[in-house]
């Protein structure tokens, strides 16, 4: 198998340089035109090239197809729940997730190595990646070493929150929550999808418990329901009217009430209806918040212009909430 390798290894390295062939050096050590030497070598080498693309082609193959059963082994292990198989199949899983990374490292770590060399030719390198198929085995390489990492680190993560729940630290609801939603960007072992599900169960969990950062962050980075948008809401006002120092409730609050203004954009898809009694309710509860900040601070421009816009969107709501007059009336006849 090493054997094996080690001649895949080669033929790579052999195919990447056959795209770019250095004719400087030809020329000071054989006393050929260069014009010949290089048919000559394409000649010599080609042939052997070709059968070469074959052979990694069927190492690429037979180990995708490794990351195939991979899959198909996980994706049984989360059907399975707690039935009599899961041992198995989580052992199943284990090994031969060992043995696909302990397989591919060699060579995976060797073209990340020419890639960053000088001479590394890293368009030559994508398209034999391409070619032969090893590109898409690399992938799946790296992105077994990133689960096994992403598990290490979310293991530590998660028992440096427990302690911090245990001292009665509820900071750790956002922070835990934060750290999920940036640190696995980009990555191969989370997806978009489950790093916003993750992140967002942390801060759901600690607007629940009345901590502001994560209560802010709830609207601003997750997918909500249509209920959880509400009790968001909810909490949102309470925060503003229990915190009269803490501004970060009433510019939340301030999207939430926009969301749900009938002259919102009919481009996004909002989890709630369109209500301007209720925008009307945000609407008081923001003001009478910038009113009690104007009244410690008359000062601060920020507040004075927060209060002003609250205001204004006060005397715009009554007018959208009122009962139309009688069809056929002078009243409805003026609109």
């Amino acid at each position: 198998m090493r054997s094996a390798f080690s001649r895949l290894a080669c033929t790579f390295a052999l195919l990447t340089t056959l795209m770019h062939l250095p004719g400087q050096a030809w020329a000071e050590t054989v006393l050929v035109p260069r014009s010949e030497l290089f048919a000559y070598m394409m000649g010599q080498q080609v042939a052997r090239a070709a059968e070469n693309v074959a052979a990694l082609q069927v190492y690429a193959g037979n180990f995708l197809a490794g990351y195939a059963e991979l899959g198909r082994l996980r994706k049984a292990l989360a059907e399975c729940g707690d039935c009599a198989k899961r041992d198995t199949l989580l052992r199943e899983i284990t090994q031969l997730q060992a043995y696909l990374i302990r397989e591919n490292q060699s060579l995976c770590a060797g073209i990340d190595a020419v890639r960053d060399m000088p001479m590394g030719n890293a368009p030559g390198l994508d398209a034999v990646n391409k070619m032969t198929g090893i590109g898409q085995v690399c992938e799946n390489y790296k992105r077994e070493v990133e689960i096994n990492e992403m598990k290490v680190s979310m293991r530590k993560a998660q028992q440096q929150f427990d302690a911090r729940l245990k001292r009665g630290d509820d900071g750790a609801y956002a922070e835990m929550g934060q750290w999920i939603h940036q640190h696995f960007q980009g990555s191969r072992a989370m997806t978009p999808a489950d790093r916003l599900h993750f992140a967002c169960s942390y801060f759901m969990a600690g607007a629940r418990k009345g901590e502001v950062r994560a209560l802010v962050a709830t609207p601003r980075t997750c997918h909500l329901s249509g209920d959880e948008y509400k009790e968001v809401t909810r909490l949102l006002v309470q925060c503003t009217q229990a915190r009269r120092n803490e501004d970060h409730c009433a510019h939340a609050l301030t999207d939430m009430a926009r969301a749900y203004d009938t002259s919102r954009s009919p481009r996004v898809d909002y989890p709630v209806p369109a209500d301007d009694k209720e925008a009307l309710r945000l609407w008081q509860s923001i003001a009478a918040h910038w009113e009690q900040r104007q009244r410690a601070a008359p000062q601060d421009a920020n507040v004075r212009e927060r209060l002003a816009v609250a205001r204004q969107q006060l005397g715009l709501q009554p007018q959208a909430v009122q009962p139309l007059p009688a069809a056929g009336s002078g009243e409805r006849a003026e609109i």
